[in-house]
C-alpha cells in the first residue's frame, strides 16, 4: 500500500487536490469528510462518542485497505494536538504493519485566498466550514499550518497553482 496524506487547513483544497491526485495515479481517494459526515449524522462533533467511533471507522478502513493493497489518497485537517497525534501514530503503525509506505503532502496558500476558498458554495455539500470568522478561530486556536514532525512533508503553496498542477507536482515528486 502506498498512502498519499494531504493535510492543511479548511479550504486550502486538500478535497480538489486529491481528486485530481486520483485521476492521475488510479489511487482510492479517502475523503476526510466521508468518516466527519457519517459521525455528526448520528454525534456532536468532538464529543466523546465521535472520537471513539471515529478511531474505530478510520482504523477499520485503513487496516483493510492496506492489507488488500489499495494505494490511498487520504485528506485530513491536522493540528498538533494529543488526538491528531494519536490518530497519526495508528495510521502510520497500520500502513507499516502491512509493509506499506506513507507520502505527505502540506497544502497552504495566502490567507485572502484562503479566505476566499473557504466560502465557496461548493464547500456546502460535503458540510465543510464555510465561514471566515470559525476559520480564523480555527487557525488561531490550534496550528493548523504545522508540519507533521519527524515526516518528510512535501509542502506545495497553491495559492497560484490550479488542483492539477499540485497532483502533478505530487505526483512527480513521490514517482507515483
Amino acid at each position: 500500500m502506498k498512502l498519499v496524506f494531504v493535510y492543511g487547513p479548511p479550504g486550502v483544497g486538500k478535497h480538489t487536490v486529491g481528486v485530481e491526485l486520483a485521476k492521475i495515479t488510479g489511487y482510492k481517494f479517502f475523503h476526510n469528510h466521508y468518516v466527519v459526515d457519517l459521525l455528526v449524522a448520528l454525534f456532536k462533533w468532538g464529543s466523546k462518542p465521535y472520537k471513539r467511533v471515529g478511531s474505530v471507522i478510520w482504523k477499520a478502513a485503513l487496516t483493510e485497505a492496506a492489507k488488500n493493497n489499495i494505494n490511498l489518497i487520504v485528506t485530513y485537517v491536522y493540528a498538533p494536538i494529543k488526538e491528531d497525534k494519536t490518530f497519526l501514530r495508528n495510521l502510520i503503525t497500520i500502513v507499516k504493519k502491512h509493509n506499506g509506505s506513507i507520502k505527505f503532502v502540506r497544502l497552504t496558500c495566502k490567507t485572502a485566498a484562503l479566505h476566499s476558498r473557504v466560502t465557496m458554495s461548493k464547500r456546502k455539500k460535503f458540510k465543510k466550514l464555510t465561514d471566515v470568522k470559525q476559520l480564523r478561530k480555527l487557525m488561531t486556536d490550534y496550528d493548523l499550518n504545522a508540519n507533521i514532525l519527524r515526516s518528510n512533508t512535501l509542502i506545495i503553496d497553491n495559492t497560484k497553482l490550479t488542483a492539477r498542477q499540485c497532483a502533478r507536482k505530487i505526483k512527480h515528486h513521490y514517482r507515483l
